[in-house]
């Protein structure tokens, strides 16, 4: 049997083999995008690439999560004094809850290392509106500790052989607030960090 031939007509017949506008190319999953040209003409494997970039985030997920955070180093400060025998961990331990974490809550979960001068401001700055003024001095002289400490663990074989979470601290936020020289007196003065760190 003779099938029909259509002549004259050989776009319509082209249009037979082409894809309808939007529907996938074989080896092309529904809603996938076509690898960039540009990688392709350098050379690059767009399937290496795609497994190269989706490493790269979980890597910097994992490097977030491990990160200690801001509650995690006002601990860790107090459980050192602790495990010293420091009299004084437990005020520095309620100190930290009253004036710092209950009224920050959304400091305690950030990094450490997110921590700015600023936030350490605004924590004194609510201490003196509420009309506390050597107590100010004090939490600042605590927050300094904390951080020095942190840092220093950081560097600790010990703890690197435990893989616990680091803090990673590029400086102490501490250290660009001043102490408020005005809460102090020759007969009550609060002491100075370098002071502080020595008990």
């Amino acid at each position: 049997m003779d099938l029909p031939l259509s002549i004259g007509q050989p776009q319509r017949q082209a249009s037979a083999w082409r894809l309808p506008r939007g529907q996938p190319r074989r080896g092309q999953r529904q809603g996938q995008a076509r690898p960039p040209i540009e990688n392709i003409k350098q050379g690059v494997n767009p399937r290496i690439a795609a497994y190269e970039e989706r490493a790269a985030t979980v890597q910097a997920e994992r490097e977030k999560a491990s990160l200690g955070s801001f509650q995690s180093l006002l601990d860790a400060y107090v459980a050192h004094r602790k495990a010293k025998g420091k009299p004084s961990a437990r005020d520095v331990e309620a100190t930290f809850k009253r004036y710092v974490l209950k009224p920050w809550p959304e400091l305690g979960p950030l990094p450490a290392r997110a921590i700015t001068p600023e936030m350490i401001r605004d924590v004194l700055a609510r201490m003196i509106k509420a009309g506390i003024g050597r107590q100010t001095n004090i939490v600042r002289a605590y927050l300094h500790a904390a951080f020095v400490h942190g840092a220093h663990s950081d560097l600790d074989p010990r703890r690197a052989a435990n893989q616990g979470s680091t803090f990673r601290l590029a400086g102490n936020p501490v250290h660009l607030v001043p102490r408020i020289v005005d809460f102090e007196n020759a007969r009550d003065r609060v002491l100075s960090d370098d002071e502080l760190l020595h008990l």
